[in-house]
C-alpha cells in the first residue's frame, strides 16, 4: 500500500481522501491485526472485559498514526477514537461502537473528522467485519453527533 504522502500526491489532500486511505488500510489489515492480538485479548478479558478491544484498535491504527505524522497531520483523540465520547448500540453479538477523531494540520487548522464504526461481539471476543470509516467536514462534537 502506498504511503499517505504518495496517496495525497495523486489525490486531493482533504478529509475524504484521508478517509479513503484509512479505509483501504483497514480493509487490508483488520483480520491480520485481530489474529495478532487475539490470544492476548483472550488472556486479558477476565481482568478488563470488553476493554481488550482497545488492543486491537491500537494495533490496527498505529500505522495510520505514523502516516499522519509523516504528512503533518494529527488525530485527536488517537484513532479509532475515545470510548467516553462514543456511542454504542445493537445486539450483544453484533454491536456497533461509533467513535471519532478530529484531524488537524501541524498549525492546528481543522481538516475534518474521521468517524470509525467498530463492529464487535459482547458474548465472545469476535470481530464480525472491518471498521467502517466515515469522513466529515465538521469537527464540533455537536455537529459530529448530528451528522
Amino acid at each position: 500500500m502506498d504511503t499517505l504522502q504518495a496517496f495525497f500526491a495523486n489525490n486531493q489532500r482533504d478529509i475524504h481522501t484521508l478517509t479513503g486511505y484509512i479505509q483501504q488500510h483497514i480493509d487490508a489489515e483488520w483480520q491480520t491485526a485481530f489474529q495478532a492480538t487475539h490470544s492476548k485479548m483472550v488472556a486479558l478479558y477476565p481482568k478488563i472485559g470488553d476493554s481488550v478491544y482497545a488492543l486491537y484498535g491500537k494495533r490496527l491504527f498505529q500505522p495510520i498514526h505514523d502516516q499522519l505524522k509523516a504528512v503533518g497531520l494529527r488525530a485527536t483523540p488517537h484513532l479509532p477514537g475515545s470510548l467516553p465520547t462514543s456511542r454504542e448500540w445493537g445486539a450483544e453479538e453484533d454491536r456497533q461502537r461509533w467513535m471519532w477523531s478530529k484531524i488537524t494540520s501541524a498549525d492546528g487548522a481543522a481538516i475534518g473528522t474521521i468517524v470509525t464504526v467498530f463492529f464487535h461481539d459482547h458474548l465472545q471476543i469476535r470481530i464480525p467485519r472491518a471498521f467502517q470509516v466515515i469522513g466529515l467536514e465538521v469537527t464540533s462534537k455537536k455537529a459530529v453527533i448530528a451528522a
